[in-house]
């Protein structure tokens, strides 16, 4: 395959020097095209010849940004941390992440759900909308942080009794 490349390489050299000798404008296009068309078919040829020499390797390892939607779709087996798709789910967003990671996020939201709750109680007690820094600089902020504390005393007295 790659004698066949040579020889029609060797024919297109000389086409491009013939041209190089015509006068007749009309000739020379004629052979710059068949050369630039031959040098395609060459390139075609080798690409090929180098298929055949290095065959593409079966590519089970997702690595990158879309690993882990590569391996939960089936799209692949494992990512390069060696998660497969028994290791994967979704999230309330719809992006792939571990089991363990989603446990891990859960357990960490179950400390603090009580102060967010008791955060929300709070604005809805006090009327406020919009952003407001919880313990901030200004006088609402300071509020807010006082009242949703004593909101959580009371919810976690409530609890207890």
């Amino acid at each position: 395959m790659i004698g066949q490349a040579l020889e029609k390489l060797n024919r297109t050299a000389c086409l491009l020097k013939d041209a190089k000798q015509e006068r007749d404008e009309r000739i020379v296009a004629r052979r710059v095209t068949q050369a630039h068309d031959d040098i395609h078919n060459i390139m075609a040829l080798l690409r090929r010849a180098r298929a055949k020499i290095h065959p593409k390797k079966d590519k089970s390892v997702a690595s990158g940004v879309r690993a882990k939607s590569a391996v939960f779709a089936g799209r692949q087996e494992k990512t390069n941390n060696n998660l497969k798709k028994d290791h994967l789910k979704k999230n309330k967003k719809g992006k792939v992440v571990t089991k363990a990671a989603s446990a891990a996020g859960s357990t960490k939201h179950t400390h603090i759900a009580p102060w967010s709750a008791a955060i929300r109680r709070a604005r809805r007690m006090m009327g406020i909308q919009g952003f407001c820094a919880v313990g901030g600089k200004s006088r609402q902020g300071k509020q807010l942080c006082k009242t949703a504390k004593q909101e959580l005393r009371r919810s976690q007295q409530s609890d207890a009794r």
